[in-house]
């Protein structure tokens, strides 16, 4: 029998996590700060199973790719894990990066580096005359440990750095992310919950360790996943929800149905509904999202699918991102 003090376990270190910011919990999900964010590129880099779900994943066990977005989710991991993933993007954005789990008698530990490239731009003198290209690249190195501490409960942290560069110009930051999962008697359903990218740069662009530094990326969530116990072939049901440190809270939603052994299909919504809340209006609430009805928004559906055959994996999402065209991710992994 589940003693009681571990029902609570979660709840606890979810007002912990709150607490743990540097300038409060109530500026996440109202959107008064939107923009005032850098270092934007940290929530790119994910898995094709998270982006094919919606973006939701936060209490999915076992699963390397959910690794930036809870360090607990690979704390029950039984076998050493390495993946890669690499999306194709808009505008010539390429992120890629490539994680290593290994577990341990006393836990699991993993390494994590990631890169994104942003292309050539053309540079331009005062005289508005043609002066060669420029470039502008991000790099992220990850450590992180998670065990679980039975009766369902699992936790884990992350430490880790990124550095971001523009030309001659660059920026940097220290970042820290922990979070929890439960897993029920039942095996159906999971509990999740993480505070990840918080932290603070360490650098600036301009002005070095003496500028004006920008914000860092952090985001809260909190999520569940279900499986339904007659349901005529697998599946899991997702949801998370979403406080990001510069934007409005949101809800994202997704599935997956595995038909045959070897493939997992999926599906998913990225923000379906959002927390409209200003400090410049009265109104607030929830409300369906309609920023994607737009033409720059594109659609929240997101498709994807997972293949498995022993030791291997190999996971596909695809994302319509309106008058952009579209965004390809396939991630690998290997298991020994």
């Amino acid at each position: 029998m589940t003693p009681s003090w571990s029902r609570w376990t979660p709840y606890i270190a979810a007002i912990a996590l709150l607490l743990a910011m540097p300038n409060g919990a109530s500026a996440f999900g109202s959107g008064d700060d939107r923009g005032v964010v850098g270092f934007k590129s940290l929530l790119l880099f994910t898995g094709a199973r998270t982006a094919a779900l919606g973006g939701a994943g936060v209490a999915i066990p076992r699963d390397l790719s959910q690794l930036a977005i809870n360090p607990a989710s690979v704390a029950t991991t039984t076998r050493p894990v390495a993946a890669f993933s690499a999306t194709n993007y808009v505008l010539d954005i390429i992120p890629a990066g490539g994680i290593v789990s290994y577990p341990t008698s006393t836990g699991v530990w993993s390494v994590a580096m990631h890169g994104i490239t942003y292309g050539d731009f053309q540079r331009v003198n005062t005289t508005a005359g043609e002066d060669g290209t420029f470039g502008a690249n991000d790099f992220a190195l990850d450590v992180g440990y998670a065990r679980s501490f039975g009766h369902g409960i699992s936790g884990g942290a992350s430490v880790g750095w990124i550095h971001s560069s523009i030309d001659s110009y660059s920026a940097s930051a220290l970042l820290f992310g922990i979070g929890v999962l439960w897993e029920f008697n039942d095996n159906a359903t999971t509990l999740g919950a993480s505070a990840t990218n918080v932290g603070t740069a360490i650098s600036s662009y301009i002005g070095g360790n003496d500028g004006m530094k920008d914000e860092v990326p952090t985001m809260l969530r909190v999520g569940a996943t279900h499986r339904p116990e007659h349901f005529p072939v697998p599946l899991t049901l997702i949801t998370d929800v979403e406080l990001p440190r510069d934007d409005e809270a949101t809800l994202n939603v997704g599935a997956e149905i595995r038909p045959v052994e070897m493939l997992t299909l999926r599906i998913g919504y990225d923000a379906l509904v959002r927390y409209v809340s200003s400090e410049h209006s009265d109104k607030s609430g929830l409300s369906l999202d309609d920023r994607h009805t737009s033409n720059f928004g594109g659609i929240g559906l997101r498709f994807g699918f997972g293949l498995n055959w022993r030791e291997y994996g190999l996971d596909y999402a695809y994302a319509p991102v309106g008058p952009f065209g579209s965004v390809h991710q396939l991630t690998a992994r290997v298991s020994w």
